[in-house]
């Protein structure tokens, strides 16, 4: 997955989580704990839009700047990731894949 571009990657890692979160009943969580997972969507779903802007900017500042965007939704995700293994949503492999994967898209967002 390394080889392929950050947008690619994070649409891969957003497919993990729907993964997860397929074998977990939604509806019997928390108030909290949905708008978590929401927040979590919004998140990748951003990341993704300003990796794909990163992508395709022309210039340096460009680049940049949606790197930067980018990064910020990532770690924003990251977090939600952690916060919701609190509560027994993500377990301890699924949280340390995800975010090491999140951890070398970040690395290489420029």
């Amino acid at each position: 997955m390394a080889n392929h571009s950050p947008s690619y990657r994070i649409k891969q890692i957003d497919s993990e989580i729907s993964l997860i979160l397929r074998k977990i009943e939604i509806h019997k969580l928390s108030q909290k704990d949905r708008e978590l997972l929401t927040e979590l969507r919004q998140a990748m779903n951003d990341a993704r839009t300003c990796s794909r802007d990163y992508e395709a900017a022309e210039d340096e500042q460009g680049r940049a700047t949606n790197a930067a965007f980018s990064r910020k939704w990532l770690n924003k995700a990251r977090k939600i990731i952690l916060k919701t293994s609190e509560h027994d949503i993500f377990g301890a492999i699924e949280v340390a894949h995800l975010t090491a994967h999140i951890d070398q898209i970040i690395g290489d967002l420029k």
